[in-house]
């Protein structure tokens, strides 16, 4: 049967989640909430219902009917504040009568409220109340399925649902079909949204809200107040369209502004990059390689510019069509406005033809007039924003033409660049031609070498200067290392002294460990020699009786032996006799006759019958001989008596006989004697056992002994630990009562069993008062026992102390080697470094060698110029002599043609001035050669100068490379000594890890067997007082419902006298059958019609009905100090004291309201008992005026401050930490711990600085549960009494199970995460939790409106 209801249950939750699935998938397709006329709605229901009703417990009223799901939610949910607005809003629904009516009115709710999964969750961690109402086959008392569940209906949330409040019988089945009325007064998506504070995700609002301020200066009443129809249904939903895109085209303008300001900030910094690179390409010219790498680089950052500005400028169209879509969908909003004007316009026509129909188009009218103001409003709205939107698209394209003009500029200076760069390039050329003109003169430089070693020997001294000053480095170095090793052997000190304290407190631990070990064993050889004792007990009562039997049968045997040995010889005596007597009576036969014979034998006959009589005699006295031996012989001489009468004949026969007889009787005398040899033998073992057991007693004497001499010491020790534990006597001393009394049951018990067994011997006697005693002594022995385990606690605590004060040192001692390594590795460096520099010195002293070489092969060159300038020179004197040979020739010419050869004298004069030009040119050139030589010849002595240098530096380098290897060995030696010294450490840490680990465990076992002790306890205790207060208030429920029934027999008794009144109390009129006679509802006075209130449903008389107005103007004036009376609830009457109890009609077409904390204070609290509270219609329109959430009812009245703002003034906080919405997005997967002492409370603080996002958590405790709540708070500096609690404090089975939640960040402010300890007074608790975060995701206009 169990396997079919589990079947059974499998696929009723299968074919929820199927419903489920199927609700979410309409909700999509259609993009409209979910009505009642969706059979998957219904679906859905019935199979909650049947989940919620599977093995219900049977549970009646006082009057008898029947509880169902209805009641468990209101165990569950009443009290806990924030959970129980839907409870108060079916509760004050006067047309649900039946459990099962408000039941489905309360799934309703939470359906359109989007709040099912979080209501149940909440009633099912209330493990307690759910086994109360359900058995064990309910699939709410199973973990995996109710998972399962819970997650199925979290689909729902986001799903809406659009049920009616009321308008359905409930209480006989659910709805079938959706109610569309337009003019109806109560609309079906009128719900009230939830306040704040009610679950964990319960921040969700609903998806409309009460339209509750009309348009002004219009004439209709307030008849025609009421929801929206279907008609401006459409127009909401085009502009929360419209809405949902302006927001995701800010979202997008946000985007681009930002990407611009990247774009602006890296132009920026490529600005810096080109002045940069201009000033490299200014000041290094003449690298060419790395200018044109700068160019390369600059013309990539150009063209991911021009990349971004692309980007940017697509950014910008997708914003313009974005936007040319929302004006486009502005015009289909106008148009849509127009349709409207026209409808209205029809309306009005219609309206004075259709004057029945008056209040109906009248609310249609109003609802379209709310509509269009609504979607002008939105439309110049939008209009505002598609303005401000286009100015900003404005300012962007001339941001990015300004950026344009900058890319520009950028460009022409790289142009320019370019063009300085081929300049200096070309400059580079130049310069490396006259730089192979000055190497010419490098000859002359090579006779300065002299001078230049005095000015090397002074740079030595420098160097050698130098070198003393890092040797001073060097020892200032060394000196450090050695206080470095200093403070290392401090450390390994204090780390030996720490090694030791473990050492001495761990053996400490197994000395009391042993101690304990030792204790428990002796208890327990204490039980076994106890039970031994009373086995010996026992054995030795039952062998004594069995010895005092062996001996009487010993004796016996003994008796009946000599007996059979007497018999033996008469028997001998006989046969001899016989035999004589036979031998005579032959011869006597044989010499005599026959009367002689016949006379003989008579007389033998008379002395053998004598004979045989006294035998007779004889074996009747050997009683003790076998019966069979008695009744062989008796019979055989009964046999023997008979023959002998009868014939002499037949007794030489018998004699043979007796003779086989004798021998068998022979042969049993032997077989006696055998036993007699056997029981010897037994008395023997007997005895050997005796000695044994007089040993064991011996034994037992000892030990008992050294068991009285153990317990002397068990006492001592018991005393030192009292002495030691008082504190912990103090505190266990409710549970050391309990154990004493019964101690004092079982020392009565004992005392009893003692007076049973007082006829055992004296000595078990004592031997039980002395076992007794060491009961006691041994249950003192387990209270020490149980105190050294608290002690080895306390040492545990002191020994982790000393672990994390070890780990520590391992801390600095991984520190301490980590600097060893650090030094060893700068030393390497500089090892290197030195290595470096001397391979660098020796490059440098091989390239001048090459150098010099060089420069021999220059002076030969200059050598081969000097000869080639000689050779111009006497080239150009050649020349001028032969110039000046021509102008005389030219002279003698001139004077023989000047006239006619002027010009030509002209052009030659030219030609000379050209000549002499460059002959000019070539001597700056010459002069320049040598300025460039003599340069040059200062250079080969700065190089030589440098050789010097160098050579001395290798040799001071090599020098200290070889002391600093002699320190890295030095170095490495200690290093080796302690790593081993390392090693040895961690090994002995290692094993008083393990050790630790192993009283770690041990101490946790005892700990959670101490635990599960107390928490029976807790429980029993807690159960108890649950117990005695369901009495006390069942005890209150009966005497007012007895006190009810009493005022009610009252009155009854009293309507009975007022039934034969005739008359009007009040105007004294007559009552007939034209004026009808009425009784008062609150008074029960009778009263005519004229004398009636008129008020409402409920007829009272005048005097009471004008009573309670001024109750109700009374309370209105004063609210917060007016006092309620108790509202009569259908179960129970008015009381006697009070005959004018409040109780304001509520109008049928009331609109669905949540109840809130103010009107629920002034009802009278009894869990017994459901009230509902009752308004007057003033204070109902100012509710639905006023106010619009409970939140500002709660500001309103100064109820009592919640517990969990009380522990954040008054508590004690371990840790708080803080959180930002980005530090969680950058959590990780890894959790974190959170610790929190005894009686104390911890706290994560998470500051949201922008609604939207969803904050999730998962966290589990150790060792034990842990209570958990949620706070808000609008800034730090808000005072705590104005914080709002989300979640109330809730004990979790953390511990089990890993708890999740999720909360919707609403308003901007400080989320509290409260972890609370403070129930437990020596347990502290560590967290281990997990943050998440969850954006909210910016979705197309399509997806937005469903």
């Amino acid at each position: 049967m169990s396997t079919v209801g589990e079947n059974q249950l499998q696929r009723i939750i299968r074919d929820l989640h199927d419903a489920v699935s199927e609700l979410s998938k309409e909700h999509c397709d259609t993009e409209e909430p979910i009505t009642d006329d969706s059979s998957s709605l219904h679906k859905f229901c019935f199979k909650l219902e049947y989940l919620l009703q599977f093995d219900q417990k049977e549970r009646t009223t006082f009057l008898g009917s029947r509880k169902d799901y209805w009641d468990y939610f209101c165990d569950c949910l009443a009290k806990i504040k924030g959970a129980n607005d839907g409870i108060r809003f079916v509760k004050s629904i006067p047309e649900l009568k039946t459990s099962l009516g408000k039941g489905r009115a309360f799934i309703r709710y939470c359906l359109v409220h989007q709040r099912l999964a979080d209501t149940l969750q909440q009633c099912l961690i209330n493990l307690k109340i759910t086994s109360e109402w359900y058995y064990e086959r309910s699939p709410f008392l199973k973990s995996h399925l109710n998972i399962d569940i819970i997650n199925h209906l979290y689909e729902l949330n986001e799903v809406q649902f659009d049920v009616a409040s009321r308008g359905y019988d409930l209480d006989s089945q659910w709805p079938t079909f959706a109610r569309r009325t337009l003019g109806s007064a109560v609309s079906p998506h009128v719900w009230k949204p939830p306040s704040r504070c009610s679950s964990v995700n319960s921040l969700v609002s609903s998806y409309t809200q009460q339209v509750q301020d009309f348009l002004p200066g219009q004439d209709f009443g307030s008849s025609l107040l009421g929801d929206l129809g279907e008609l401006g249904e459409l127009t909401c939903s085009t502009s929360e369209d419209l809405r949902i895109e302006l927001d995701q085209s800010e979202l997008k303008q946000q985007q681009l502004q930002e990407k611009i300001q990247l774009l602006t900030d890296e132009a920026a910094d490529l600005r810096v990059v080109i002045k940069d690179l201009q000033e490299q390409l200014l000041a290094k010219g003449s690298d060419q390689e790395k200018a044109g790498e700068q160019q390369q680089e600059v013309v990539k950052a150009v063209r991911e510019c021009t990349d971004r500005l692309s980007t940017t400028t697509q950014g910008l169209e997708a914003l313009r069509t974005s936007e040319r879509n929302l004006e486009a969908k502005l015009s289909v909003a106008e148009n849509w406005n127009m349709e409207l004007l026209a409808k209205l316009d029809g309306a009005l026509s219609e309206k004075g033809q259709q004057a029945a129909n008056y209040c109906d188009s009248a609310w249609k009218i109003q609802e379209l007039l709310t509509k269009l103001k609504e979607a002008e409003q939105e439309r110049i709205e939008a209009k505002r924003e598609s303005e401000d939107r286009a100015r900003i698209a404005e300012r962007l394209s001339q941001e990015i033409k300004l950026q344009e003009g900058k890319l520009k500029e950028m460009e022409g200076n790289l142009d320019m660049c370019r063009v300085t760069a081929d300049k200096e390039r070309t400059t580079a050329t130049q310069q490396a031609d006259e730089l192979q003109m000055t190497i010419n003169r490098l000859q002359g430089a090579l006779s300065l070498k002299e001078r230049e070693t005095g000015n090397l020997r002074t740079q030595l001294q420098d160097v050698q200067k130098a070198l003393e000053a890092q040797q001073d480095q060097m020892e200032e170095h060394m000196k450090k290392i050695q206080e470095e090793m200093q403070r290392k052997s401090l450390l390994e000190e204090q780390l030996n002294a720490k090694m030791n304290e473990l050492s001495v407190s761990t053996q400490k631990m197994r000395q009391l460990e042993n101690h304990n070990q030792r204790l428990i064993v002796e208890s327990q050889s204490f039980q076994a020699q106890a039970k031994k004792l009373e086995e010996y007990k026992s054995q030795c009562t039952s062998l004594m009786e069995i010895n005092a039997k062996l001996i009487q049968t010993v004796k016996r045997n003994e008796d009946s032996s000599k007996e059979l040995s007497e018999i033996k010889t008469t028997l001998e005596k006989e046969l001899k006799t016989s035999q004589a007597s036979e031998r005579q009576l032959r011869t006597r036969l044989e010499s005599a006759g026959l009367t002689v014979e016949s006379q003989n034998l008579e007389e033998c006959i008379e002395n053998g019958q004598t004979d045989n009589k006294d035998v007779l005699e004889k074996l009747n006295e050997s009683t003790t001989a076998p019966q069979k031996n008695k009744r062989t012989t008796s019979g055989l001489l009964q046999e023997a008596n008979e023959y002998s009468k009868t014939d002499h004949v037949e007794s030489t026969t018998r004699l043979a006989l007796a003779e086989a007889q004798l021998e068998l009787n022979m042969k049993e005398v032997s077989r006696l004697q055998d036993e007699v040899l056997e029981l010897r033998a037994q008395l023997l073992v007997i005895s050997e056992e005796r000695m044994k057991i007089q040993a064991l007693q011996e034994v037992t004497e000892a030990s008992r002994e050294d068991l009285r001499a153990q317990t002397e010491q068990l006492k001592s020790q018991v005393e030192e630990l009292n002495r030691r534990h008082v504190e912990e006597l103090l505190r266990c001393h409710e549970r050391e009562e309990t154990l004493g009394k019964e101690r004092d049951m079982e020392a009565k018990m004992r005392a009893e069993i003692q007076t049973s067994m007082t006829s055992m011997k004296e000595e078990c006697h004592a031997l039980k008062k002395h076992n007794s005693t060491l009961a006691l002594e041994n249950g003192e022995a387990r209270e020490a026992l149980h105190r050294a385990n608290t002690e080895t606690a306390e040492l545990g605590v002191h020994v982790c102390m000393l672990t994390g004060q070890n780990e520590e040192a391992k801390l600095r001692w991984e520190e301490l080697s980590n600097k060893l390594q650090e030094l060893q590795m700068e030393a390497q460096e500089e090892v290197k470094t030195l290595s470096d520099s001397m391979e660098s010195l020796r490059k440098d002293n091989a390239g001048l060698k090459e150098q010099v070489k060089q420069m021999e092969g220059l002076q030969e060159a200059l050598q081969k110029l000097q000869e080639k300038l000689e050779q111009a020179e006497d080239e150009a004197r050649s020349l001028q002599e032969i110039r000046q040979r021509e102008v005389d020739t030219l002279r003698s010419q001139l004077s023989d043609e000047a006239a006619h050869h002027q010009s030509q004298v002209q052009g030659m004069s030219e030609d000379m001035d050209a000549l002499r030009k460059r002959l000019d040119i070539e001597v700056e050139k010459v002069s320049s050669l040598e300025a460039k030589v003599l340069e040059l010849e200062s250079l080969n002595s700065g190089h030589s100068q440098m050789i010097e240098k160098t050579t001395a530096l290798i040799g001071d380098s090599e020098t200290i490379i070889y002391q600093k290897e002699e320190q890295i060995k030095n170095l490495k030696v200690d290093l080796s000594r302690a790593e081993k010294e390392l090693a040895l450490a961690q090994q002995s840490c290692q094993e008083l890890g393990v050790n630790l680990s192993r009283s770690a465990m041990e101490k946790q076992a005892v700990e959670l067997k101490m635990s599960a002790e107390l928490d029976d306890l807790y429980r029993t205790k807690k159960n108890l007082e649950e117990r005695l207060i369901e009495l006390i208030r069942e005890k209150d429920a009966l005497w007012q419902k007895s006190d009810a029934l009493e005022f009610e027999q009252k009155r009854r008794a009293e309507e009975q006298t007022d039934r034969d009144v005739t008359h009007c109390l009040s105007c004294k009129s007559q009552f007939s059958w034209m004026l009808r006679r009425y009784n008062c509802r609150f008074c029960g006075r009778p009263f005519c019609y004229s004398c009636c209130s008129f008020g409402g449903k409920d007829r009272c008389c005048k005097s009471c009905s004008t009573h309670s107005e001024r109750h109700q103007q009374a309370d209105q004036g004063s609210p917060s100090h007016s006092t309620y009376s108790p509202i009569s609830s259908p179960n129970q009457t008015s009381t006697p004291g009070v005959p004018w109890i409040l109780k304001s009609p509520r109008p049928d077409d009331m609109a669905y309201d949540i109840i809130t904390e103010d009107e629920v204070n002034h009802v009278h609290d009894s869990d017994s008992s459901s009230y509902t509270t009752a308004l007057s219609p003033e204070t109902q329109q100012l509710s639905s005026s006023d106010v619009t959430s409970t939140e500002d009812s709660d500001e309103l009245i100064g109820s009592v401050q919640d517990s969990e703002i009380c522990l954040l003034k008054s508590g004690e906080r371990t840790l708080s930490v803080p959180f930002s919405v980005d530090d969680v997005m950058h959590f990780g997967c890894k959790s974190k711990e959170l610790f929190i002492k005894s009686s104390c409370y911890s706290v994560i603080l998470i500051s949201a600085a922008h609604p939207g996002p969803s904050i999730g958590w998962t966290f589990f405790s150790e060792p034990k549960s842990i209570a958990f709540s949620v706070v808000y708070r609008e800034t730090t500096d808000t005072p705590l009494e104005q914080a709002k609690v989300l979640i109330p404090l809730t004990r979790c089975r953390s511990h089990k199970e890993t708890i999740q939640g999720q909360l919707k960040v609403r308003n901007p402010g400080q989320y509290t995460l409260i972890f609370d300890n403070s129930f437990s007074r020596f347990v502290s608790k560590k967290v281990q939790y997990k943050l998440s975060i969850e954006m909210p995701e910016v979705c197309n206009g399509s997806d937005c409106s469903s």
